[in-house]
């Protein structure tokens, strides 16, 4: 049976916000990917290392999409939301 849901893919797109906002591979200073999922196992509630730069309001999200209870994390639509808020205001935009 399949452990893949709609709340692991919002964990795994955050994975990519990050990867893209960071240009750095998320747990990348762990090494192999063994040692993340035998770390994730032992720790669920770990979560990629931030980095210094990123808005918090970026920060926040991606926290909140790897809540380490799945049912907490964001919906979709929730995250395209403040995904166009903070473009938004990054670029003067109003809505």
């Amino acid at each position: 049976m399949s452990n893949h849901s709609k709340a692991s893919d919002v964990y795994s797109l955050a994975l990519v916000f990050l990867h893209l906002a960071t240009r750095k591979v998320p747990f990348s200073e762990i090494g192999s990917f063994s040692e993340i999922q035998a770390k994730r196992q032992k720790s669920p509630a770990d979560h990629p290392k931030m980095v210094h730069g990123l808005s918090d309001s970026l920060s926040g999200l991606l926290r909140q999409c790897w809540n380490a209870d799945p049912e907490a994390r964001p919906q979709i639509d929730s995250i395209s939301r403040s995904l166009e808020q903070g473009t938004s205001a990054l670029y003067g935009i109003s809505s």
